[in-house]
């Protein structure tokens, strides 16, 4: 039979084990508050290391038969402290990489974590240097999202999900020889959507 677990249940039971194997002091679960008939869980990491820290996106769920038993993949990257040089090249202004991850902790309600003595919370992101971030992030918030749309282009867009993606698709170039060529992407759910979402 299908036995489901409650998403209280799921989150008691990653405490658990998180206790279960001593790692209350390095291991931060996080649970952001949900709408009535939904759920959230990032697949997604920030490690914190001495000179820095990584990021992880990873599309498995973390349990036993989906990271044993199921094709996953992991995206990966360790950003260092911006330097004094950094910032003031940057004069003032970030990465798209470090907004779109600011903006993500704070959607979600995280209040930070403690990582060899560095306090690391959405505010303190702000320390690192994602200048060279080499992916884009397109992060999923629980609720309903405002969509906003171009006036003169009549292009739709949101800071989350599926919009994101055909908006951030939307401002790539690809060559010749990708014309045709499939999109694959990876999304837990992404409700009732026409075929035409994407191409417009």
């Amino acid at each position: 039979g299908d036995e489901r677990i409650s998403y209280e249940d799921m989150v008691q039971a990653y405490r658990d084990q998180v206790k279960a194997h001593n790692l209350e002091d390095c291991v931060t679960l996080h649970v952001p508050k949900v709408p009535k008939y939904g759920t959230h869980h990032s697949k997604f990491m920030i490690l914190g290391h001495s000179t820095g820290l990584r990021v992880a996106v990873i599309t498995s769920n973390t349990v036993g038969g989906d990271i044993y038993g199921a094709v996953n993949a992991v995206w990966a990257q360790d950003f260092p402290r911006k330097t004094a040089e950094s910032v003031e090249a940057a004069r003032g202004t970030s990465s798209p990489f470090e907004d779109d991850l600011f903006q993500y902790l704070q959607k979600t309600g995280w209040k930070g974590m403690d990582a060899f003595g560095a306090d690391i919370t959405p505010l303190t992101i702000r320390d690192y240097d994602f200048s060279l971030a080499r992916a884009t992030l397109i992060a999923s918030v629980p609720g309903r999202h405002d969509i906003t749309r171009d006036v003169a282009t009549g292009e739709m867009s949101c800071k989350w999900g599926h919009l994101k993606l055909r908006s951030v698709l939307s401002q790539q170039t690809f060559g010749e020889e990708f014309v045709g060529a499939p999109i694959v992407w990876q999304c837990t759910s992404l409700g009732m959507q026409r075929n035409s979402w994407l191409v417009y």
